[in-house]
């Protein structure tokens, strides 16, 4: 890893944690969210997949095989949209910052 990026780490860190303490401060769990958002997913799909539909992977006997393995599906897609639809609102969210900031020589465009 080159030198340069990994001496300014403290400052990406500190943008992602911003960003985490921004997005839930105004809702009654918080941080919690991030964990009861996807896990409700799990639910609903296990509970679609293996009692309303009987869905079940050829050649095993588990009713929660199929479930498991589109779940893994869903929060990897899951993971990828919310990446990919956050970077694109993220700067313009955060436009004071960027005119407050003092940014690393390795950040600025050349």
């Amino acid at each position: 890893m080159p030198q340069p990026i990994w001496r300014f780490r403290g400052f990406a860190l500190g943008g992602v944690r911003r960003e985490l303490s921004l997005r839930h401060s105004g809702s009654l769990l918080g941080g919690a969210w991030q964990i009861l958002g996807p896990a409700a997913t799990i639910a609903i799909c296990a509970i679609v997949f293996a009692d309303v539909m009987r869905a079940r992977l050829p050649g095993t006997g588990d009713r929660f095989n199929r479930a498991i393995f589109v779940c893994g599906g869903i929060i990897a897609w899951n993971l990828f949209s919310e990446l990919v639809l956050r970077s694109q609102t993220v700067i313009r969210d955060n436009v004071n910052l960027m005119k407050k900031a003092s940014f690393p020589g390795i950040a600025r465009p050349k």
